[in-house]
């Protein structure tokens, strides 16, 4: 599995893919791919996805940290080692009634 994680890995840099996930509108935040801790999905013996989480970078006062994600997570979505997607999820809280 791991030639695999490493092909994946090479691929998107031989696509210059780190460019298309930059905003547009900003030059202070940055995304990047988790590449250490991938979550792997087997469909069947023909479809698999793997998600990498995307880590935003933004500078703050010329520091830079980590971007908090709101109520979602961005992913890097690959399909079958070679189809490259940015994929969402939002994480809904509990709503609490009240009684």
């Amino acid at each position: 599995m791991k030639t695999h994680l490493n092909a994946i890995k090479d691929s998107y840099e031989k696509q210059k893919l780190q460019q298309k996930l930059q905003p547009d509108q900003s030059d202070k935040l940055s995304w990047s791919p988790d590449w250490e801790h991938p979550h792997i999905q087997v469909v069947n013996d023909s479809v698999s996805y793997v998600f990498y989480q995307l880590l935003g970078q933004v500078v703050v006062n010329g520091k830079a940290e980590l971007a908090k994600q709101v109520n979602g997570k961005l992913y890097l979505m690959v399909k079958n080692e070679s189809e490259f997607y940015k994929a969402f999820t939002m994480i809904q809280k509990p709503i609490q009634m009240k009684r």
